[in-house]
């Protein structure tokens, strides 16, 4: 059992060379030569230690697209709070100044006007950024046009979005 350990041991201290080596540029005969090993074993290290290296950016790039998704989501669920908070009735209140130029009394008048808002279409937008996000994450692409496949269809969406200025014209007829 201690010389099965020992020689594991030795195994991972070769490898951890031959991956220095490598790191630092030199060819597989020369870390061949250096570490008075055959051409044979340094080739067969290098393709553990390069599919140990893969296996690793694999779970590191799984762990970051991860992050990346909560992070989205929680934008996501913020904007579409913000968009619900941002319907009903709104007072938006004006302050003017009426009066003389140079002269010391000014009278103010105040104005507050009450409209009904289908929510702030920016939000929306938000929430359709962060859809679009989560699909290049995921590598959900939707298909725009074709690629030369004349048989592949066209898939897309568009949001329509109530015009504001529009909105408020009516409402100071």
């Amino acid at each position: 059992m201690k010389r099965r350990n020992s020689r594991r041991m030795e195994i991972l201290k070769r490898r951890e060379e031959v991956a220095q080596n490598c790191l630092d540029g030199k060819t597989i005969r020369q870390i061949a030569e250096s570490l008075k090993l055959s051409v044979g074993t340094i080739c067969n290290d290098l393709k553990t230690i390069r599919d140990e290296w893969q296996e690793h950016a694999q779970e590191s790039i799984s762990r970051q697209k991860a992050l990346l998704l909560a992070r989205i989501n929680h934008l996501e669920k913020m904007a579409y709070e913000a968009f619900e908070n941002s319907k009903g009735e709104q007072a938006i209140s004006t302050q003017r100044g009426k009066g003389k130029t140079g002269s010391s009394s000014l009278e103010i008048i105040k104005q507050e006007v009450r409209r009904y808002s289908p929510g702030d279409p920016r939000f929306l937008q938000i929430i359709v950024d962060c859809i679009a996000q989560k699909c290049r994450l995921l590598g959900l692409n939707v298909i725009s046009g074709t690629s030369g496949n004349d048989h592949l269809p066209v898939i897309g969406f568009e949001i329509v979005r109530p015009d504001i200025d529009d909105e408020m014209d009516e409402m100071n007829e």
